[in-house]
């Protein structure tokens, strides 16, 4: 349910700015992150973010050409994938529009090279593929849309790309898991889990 304040995945949250900065290590790098009201997660890396950056860089095994980041927020996971695959196309994709702004901004100040595109989700091509696709997916805008989310990304791996996702074993990671198979044609592994999440990798 939406409250006066409106959600993170509002265009414009209706909630005043007031931005904050903090450090945090990821992956053995310090980075410096500015994130906002209004915006998932402000003032910290949210756990689910955080296992799910650390069970993927112990389990990947490839060297992506194309990234995206589908909810890409503040942007720590942009980041942290930008600094580990130096050669990588990268997209962030966000429907808050504060969120694509910070994003752009802590790449400009963490990595500062200009390979990051940060666009809303009307503004990507429907012919462009992935090798990558990671994401702590917005659980809060319901299951139908998330499907429906989760379906539209699915079609745009690459044929050997991989879909990394972080889901709370409570709000439905295992029927996640399900979907992505039954419907959208996936293979789904259950990489691992932790502290109630579980990270799901699916592949053609």
């Amino acid at each position: 349910m939406q409250n006066e304040t409106g959600q993170y995945f509002d265009e414009n949250p209706k909630v005043e700015s007031k931005p904050e900065t903090f450090t945090k290590e990821i992956n053995g790098v310090s980075y410096e992150f500015k994130s906002d009201r209004g915006v998932f997660s402000k003032g910290s890396l949210d756990k689910a973010s955080e296992i799910l950056i650390s069970k993927f860089f112990e389990n990947y095994t490839k060297t992506p050409k194309s990234i995206v980041d589908v909810g890409c927020g503040y942007g720590p996971i942009i980041c942290a994938v930008a600094e580990k695959f130096s050669d990588a196309r990268l997209l962030g994709v966000d429907t808050n529009k504060r969120a694509r702004d910070l994003c752009s901004f802590n790449y400009k100040k963490n990595i500062g090279d200009s390979r990051l595109q940060v666009l809303s989700p009307n503004e990507i091509s429907t012919e462009t593929r992935y090798d990558l696709i990671i994401s702590n997916p917005p659980i809060r805008i319901g299951k139908k849309l998330l499907y429906e989310l989760l379906e539209l990304w699915a079609k745009r791996l690459t044929p050997d790309g991989e879909m990394w996702l972080v889901m709370a074993k409570h709000l439905g990671s295992d029927s996640c898991a399900v979907f992505l198979e039954t419907s959208c044609g996936l293979k789904v592994e259950r990489v691992a889990t932790k502290k109630g999440f579980r990270i799901l990798k699916a592949v053609k």
